[in-house]
């Protein structure tokens, strides 16, 4: 379980954190944390406490106007970092907030007007605008799995399930967790990946339970094992656990016939497959097999979530008026997986290419056709 901090925290006013950290000073209240790490808490973190809006005007007023000299230098400078590593932190997560664009404008505006005193800001300032024209574009695919081997199958989930994943930024972990009242489009890839993990799991109870012929039946099972132990070789822990999950469900488990049927090296490989499963102690089996994959790889979104809501809710975000940083960077800290998952690209898996996934989504129609198939006794 994750700590939950007593009021013996480090605790800074709202208005007195932004000028620590755009002044770079943070370092002096935790010296144990890097000034770059310190800044990247804050930033993916400062919902918690303040809006966009908030942040945007308090940047504003951080960047002094109408002042010369070399201290006024330092404190544009300052700003201008801040945002440069927002900018490339958040990439095309910032173009959809209103308060955004027109703080952009603004602060544009402002370094525009002081290039004629400070003539080194050019360089800041060609770098701010290179960060703005950055362009990425969300893909969205649906599949159907069919006429492939277990290997492609696989990798074709994972595939699909990389595209989304890869998509995602860290901050749209914090703006579900917050529940932010933003544009939908601020949180698509990740309810588009939740909504995947969802797909899979219904997939496979329906693809078994609507196959009439037990031998077939039990085919599947087989193959669904397979696709599920693919993935987790294919460091897709999304799927692994969606397909794990649609084979556990009451529909599918109960059909004990057909499971007498499995044999039993294949039996064997769903039971260590379903240990990662295991939510005992926080999940430590899966975490433990997670830890020891290297990059890329896809983490089970649900559960990250999860941990985020767990900080969240465990632990205040102020004392006595005061923002609790520890806070702030336990959920930064956490959200960063995101960051490591992605740090390297997963390289083409499969040739393979689907339509679409066939899904029945109605649980009372999947009871009824696991009735139909193996009747109560």
């Amino acid at each position: 379980q994750r700590e939950v901090f007593s009021p013996s925290v480090l605790s800074i006013v709202p208005s007195k954190l932004i000028t620590v950290v755009s002044s770079g000073t943070m370092i002096l209240w935790l010296p144990s944390l890097s000034t770059e790490l310190l800044l990247d808490d804050f930033l993916l973190t400062y919902l918690v406490f303040m809006t966009t809006n908030d942040l945007c005007q308090a940047l504003l007023g951080q960047y002094p106007l109408h002042t010369d000299g070399k201290e006024a230098l330092y404190r544009k400078r300052k700003v201008l970092h801040l945002v440069a590593h927002w900018t490339r932190l958040y990439k095309d997560f910032l173009r959809e907030d209103d308060h955004i664009k027109a703080f952009m404008k603004t602060l544009s505006r402002c370094v525009l007007e002081d290039l004629y005193e400070f003539p080194s800001l050019e360089k800041d300032m060609k770098e701010f605008q290179k960060l703005l024209r950055r362009r990425h574009e969300l893909s969205r695919r649906t599949v159907r799995l069919l006429g492939i081997n277990t290997w492609d199958m696989a990798a074709v989930l994972t595939q699909l399930d990389w595209n989304l994943f890869n998509s995602i930024h860290e901050q749209e972990l914090v703006y579900s967790t917050m529940s932010c009242s933003t544009g939908g489009s601020h949180r698509e890839g990740l309810s588009v990946l939740l909504q995947r993990c969802n797909e899979v799991q219904q997939w496979v109870m329906s693809e078994v339970l609507m196959c009439v012929s037990l031998n077939k039946r039990v085919q599947l099972l087989k193959k669904f094992i397979k696709i599920a132990a693919h993935c987790k070789a294919q460091r897709n822990l999304n799927s692994a656990f969606a397909i794990i999950m649609g084979l556990n469900t009451a529909a599918v488990s109960r059909l004990n016939i057909t499971w007498e049927k499995v044999p039993g090296k294949f039996k064997k490989i769903f039971s260590e497959l379903e240990l990662i499963t295991d939510p005992s102690l926080n999940h430590k089996a899966y975490r433990d097999a997670f830890k020891k994959m290297k990059p890329p790889k896809i983490p089970f979104m649900p559960l990250l979530l999860k941990d985020i809501t767990f900080i969240h809710e465990g632990n205040k975000t102020f004392q006595d008026n005061l923002v609790n940083f520890q806070k702030l960077h336990m959920i930064a800290d956490t959200v960063r997986l995101i960051r490591h998952c992605q740090s390297d690209q997963l390289g083409m898996l499969s040739l393979a290419s689907v339509h679409y996934l066939h899904i029945i989504d109605n649980q009372q129609t999947l009871f009824q056709l696991s009735h139909k198939l193996e009747p109560r006794a």
